[in-house]
């Protein structure tokens, strides 16, 4: 009996340490996360096959900020987890308002523009556009839904300052990311002509985020393959702080960095 639970408890063990490297290879903590909204998140609340802005998960964050102030001297930070986790106001010599929801594409922005322009901000600084890379979208499609974000914010608020951030790229420890990064090159090399077209500014931070021997992302600036850590968002600040500066929220008039 007692080589009979010894061995159970060593098959338990390595099913467990099976599962674990699993979940590692497919992005770990941030797995679990998509398989939980995924699971939890948009069903039973919202159809399964619904879009995430219609989950109950993105329609709690935009309710909350459809409730927030926005004046013509806010800073805005719009865009998916990127966005979100970042804490840009302490990086940042700006007030910041940070409208980031993770897990957002460039499909889901589009329906909250009239949020974002509401008060004629300041600045919109805008990163978006992995989680549609990832989902398998196309250069074309995101492009292209760019290019109407940019166009409806330069409409609905003519003198807020767009400032867009190319997309970092993942990092080569996760699956397809060969593939997701190939598109991602396509949309960054090409959101200067977008930027140009809609007078916004881009800030080529994925050059910074690069790591040895042509590294798609240095792993000293990420947990996941995926996500900044610390440093990570400290690059980006550094890239960005030129733009942004103190004496009344102003943003410097450039439209290339």
């Amino acid at each position: 009996m007692k080589t009979a639970l010894l061995f159970s408890l060593g098959l338990n063990l390595l099913i467990v340490m099976g599962l674990c490297g699993f979940v590692w290879k497919k992005g770990g903590f941030d797995y679990l996360h998509s398989k939980y909204t995924e699971h939890f998140v948009s069903s039973p609340y919202s159809p399964p096959d619904s879009p995430f802005h219609e989950s109950t998960y993105y329609r709690a964050l935009v309710s909350q900020f459809d409730q927030l102030p926005v004046d013509s001297s806010s800073v805005l930070f719009v865009g998916d987890s990127h966005v979100e986790r970042g804490r840009w106001g302490e990086f940042l010599p700006v007030p910041v308002l940070n409208r980031g929801i993770g897990g957002e594409t460039t499909a889901d922005l589009l329906h909250r523009t009239d949020q974002l322009t509401r008060g004629a901000p300041k600045a919109i600084v805008l990163l978006t556009g992995a989680n549609d890379a990832r989902l398998g979208k196309s250069a074309e499609e995101i492009l292209t839904n760019y290019d109407n974000l940019l166009g409806t914010l330069r409409t609905n608020s003519p003198s807020t300052a767009l400032i867009v951030l190319t997309i970092p790229r993942f990092g080569s420890g996760l699956p397809n990311s060969r593939a997701v990064n190939t598109v991602l090159n396509t949309v960054n090399e090409e959101l200067s002509p977008l930027a140009q077209k809609h007078d916004a500014t881009v800030v080529d931070v994925a050059p910074a985020l690069e790591g040895p021997n042509g590294a798609p992302l240095n792993f000293d600036y990420t947990f996941d393959h995926v996500h900044l850590n610390g440093a990570g968002y400290q690059v980006v600040a550094d890239q960005l702080r030129p733009l942004l500066t103190p004496t009344q929220n102003t943003v410097a008039a450039s439209r290339t960095q």
